[in-house]
């Protein structure tokens, strides 16, 4: 958020939170979709992780690399064939 959009960051809310949930099939990072859920179901105040050492450079690296996955997908998806004609 400090990154994309700091004016929403509030500074007076940046707190450090934990969820508790069984992670035996659950991978958060760096992994295909493997449940759907809202943040809000796992902690009232939003925040998963440690939002108190987020700093603007480090949003930036991982926006640089987010980014770079969705153009990979993004790029085989548009060279996909179908193996039929339209």
């Amino acid at each position: 958020m400090m990154e994309l959009s700091p004016q929403r960051v509030r500074p007076e809310r940046v707190n450090a939170a934990y969820p508790d949930f069984d992670s035996q099939y659950l991978q958060l990072e760096l992994a295909g979709a493997t449940v759907a859920w809202l943040t809000r179901d796992y902690s009232p105040t939003g925040t998963w992780g440690d939002a108190t050492v987020a700093n603007p450079e480090r949003g930036r690296a991982r926006m640089d690399a987010l980014m770079e996955g969705l153009v990979a997908v993004l790029t085989e998806i548009s060279s996909f064939e179908m193996g039929w004609k339209a």
